[in-house]
């Protein structure tokens, strides 16, 4: 039994000796360096991990963009017709060229709400 611990115990020792002598033989005769491809494997779990936080963040930006085009869609529909409806065709060419995410038909919609056609 006590040869046994022994020899587990020298090759517990010997083994990790071995290997580190293996790496220097390694980087001597072909001149790389193994240690910097640990340290660049690190940097890029490092890089992955930000790049899974800007994944999520621009997720919650995209379902927010999604929701704006949603928006401008409808008052943009909305503007269209009434401007088509009441013969403005300044407002109705300006409204169908300009995409501003609804702000240009919310401000058209705004000032001709309560106007009646004469």
């Amino acid at each position: 039994m006590k040869e046994k611990i022994w020899l587990l115990f020298l090759i517990l020792l010997v083994v990790p000796f071995a290997i580190a002598q293996e790496q220097e033989m390694k980087k001597i005769i072909t001149g790389h360096d193994y240690d910097q491809d640990v340290e660049q494997y690190l940097l890029n779990q490092e890089e992955a991990a930000d790049i899974q936080k800007m994944v999520q963040i621009f997720s919650g930006l995209f379902f927010l963009v999604i929701i704006l085009s949603i928006v401008d869609l409808i008052l943009k529909g909305f503007a269209l017709w009434k401007s088509s409806k009441k013969d403005q065709i300044v407002w109705f060419i300006c409204l169908l060229i300009f995409h501003t995410f609804g702000i240009l038909p919310l401000i058209y919609l705004l000032i001709y709400r309560g106007k009646k056609k004469k």
